[in-house]
């Protein structure tokens, strides 16, 4: 069984340092592949409850950092080597054709095929 890990670009797994401690962490123990999602909104007071929570709150609180997960993927790819990478959530109408376009092949020089 190959088992993935997804666990970037959100909150405290958007910062710089998370991203490339998971993503070699993640490479070291075996995991198969590493995923990032996107979130382009969160809602400051939901009016219902989150069903998949104790407390019934989302946890990811709606001021976190978010990063792209093309932009995230690409730096975790600059700092592994055969980990397999890829999204989990992609919301690519809301993003502008070329640069996604353009992130898409940028990630292969410097991460090799996988």
């Amino acid at each position: 069984m190959r088992v993935g890990l997804h666990a970037l670009g959100i909150g405290d797994g958007a910062r710089p340092e998370v991203v490339r401690a998971v993503a070699t962490a993640a490479e070291t123990h075996g995991f198969a592949r590493l995923w990032c999602g996107e979130h382009v909104v969160l809602v400051d007071a939901p009016a219902s409850r989150y069903p998949y929570s104790a407390d019934g709150r989302l946890a990811v609180p709606a001021d976190a950092d978010c990063l792209d997960p093309l932009l995230a993927l690409t730096f975790a790819a600059a700092v592994t080597s055969r980990i397999e990478l890829a999204t989990g959530v992609l919301l690519l109408p809301e993003h502008n054709p070329k640069p996604p376009t353009s992130g898409q092949r940028a990630p292969h020089p410097t991460s090799r095929p996988r």
